[in-house]
């Protein structure tokens, strides 16, 4: 065998181990796109909870001021009827 023989040969097993080694990374790859992908749904199931949430909370604290108002008007009635009639007058002379 030759020195020329010698180095294709080399340059052959090396670039058969490239080939072994850009497999394993390919695959390696793949894994960590899965993974991703993954994440990605638990994420959107994350925020697709979070967004539920929130809009409980937002119904929850309108009902509550609701109430609140309900209450308030209702232990003022007169101050209420006064209000209204003031707001009333405002607006029907700004017309």
């Amino acid at each position: 065998m030759t020195e020329e023989d010698a180095i294709a040969a080399l340059r052959n097993d090396l670039g058969v181990g490239d080939q072994a080694f850009g497999d394993t990374d390919v695959r390696r790859q793949g894994e960590q796109v899965d993974a991703i992908k993954h994440e990605i749904a638990r994420l959107r199931e994350t925020v697709a909870t979070i967004a539920s949430r929130a809009s409980e909370l937002a119904t929850a604290k309108a009902e509550t001021t609701m109430t609140d108002v309900e209450d308030a008007l209702k232990r003022n009635v007169f101050m209420s009827v006064g209000v209204a009639l003031a707001i009333g007058y405002v607006w029907g002379r700004s017309r």
